[in-house]
């Protein structure tokens, strides 16, 4: 495998350039393909195995791109499909929900954590089960959040709506004496301010894309892959609309991608158009 190969990322759509951009502040020396899979965002409300499925899915066309490692920006497919994928895809993938969990047992102060999450991750309980296995006596309360990423997609233009649904959430958990909050899906850091805003005073905030990307690297440093030829490239794809996932992703993390490819995925061996 050669040093210059890029790095894989990939969410059921935007909510994973919080990861991405992440990875390019402290990890700029590396080549990226980022996959957003648009046309069937959100991953949330699907069965188990229809997201796993699409993990492989994607898993194997970044191999067929020649990465060298891939990120799963995205809690839903982490929890229905990196252990699969693990076994089954010939590079090294990594999770984001670990590294969120790590983060927030070493924060959490009173072994209260609240974790905002899908439908899907929220089911699973990869987030209690993880947090309580490194941090025993610890209670997690798990919030669904469905309308968050429904709001990020659409380009988080009506404050009001977004405010209505962070309260309605938040309501649901507001007894719970957290003193940590784990955006347990890779949309929710894009709505921070408005979490914060009703979020007691004190609470701490895990965004999972920190640890994430420390993960990366120091996976890459065990195989001798850190990229230092001084040359990255970053490449998108999206399955949906390419004029939409330039102009929302300009709009909500001041990124625009210099092109973003469209992806074909009615076929499994995703034929790129």
């Amino acid at each position: 495998m050669d040093k210059t190969q890029p790095v894989g990322i990939f969410d059921s759509g935007l909510g994973g350039l919080t990861v991405a951009t992440h990875l390019y502040k402290e990890m700029p020396q590396e080549s990226t393909i980022y996959v957003a899979d648009q046309s069937r965002v959100p991953y949330g409300p699907l069965p188990k195995e229809t997201v796993a499925r699409y993990v492989i899915e994607i898993c194997d066309f970044l191999v067929d791109q020649g990465v060298k490692a891939i990120v799963i920006a995205c809690n839903t497919a982490t929890a229905a499909g990196l252990e699969t994928a693990q076994r089954e895809i010939k590079v090294p993938v990594i999770g984001v929900i670990k590294p969120g969990s790590r983060m927030a047992a070493r924060t959490t102060r009173n072994k209260r954590v609240a974790v905002l999450a899908t439908e899907g991750t929220t089911k699973s309980q990869a987030y209690p089960n993880e947090i309580k296995s490194l941090l025993p006596g610890a209670e997690v309360f798990g919030q669904a959040c469905p309308r968050f990423t429904e709001l990020v997609e659409g380009g988080m233009k009506d404050p009001k709506e977004i405010d209505a649904a962070v309260a309605g959430y938040l309501k649901n958990i507001e007894n719970a004496g957290y003193d940590t909050l784990v955006f347990g899906c890779t949309h929710y850091p894009l709505l921070k301010d408005y979490i914060e805003a009703r979020t007691p005073a004190g609470v701490e905030f895990v965004n999972p894309a920190v640890e994430t990307v420390e993960d990366l690297k120091k996976v890459l440093a065990g195989k001798d892959l850190l990229n230092d030829s001084g040359v990255s490239t970053r490449v998108y794809y999206t399955s949906g609309n390419t004029a939409t996932f330039r102009e929302i992703a300009s709009m909500i993390i001041g990124l625009t991608p210099a092109q973003a490819q469209a992806m074909d995925i009615r076929r499994v061996d995703w034929k790129i158009s």
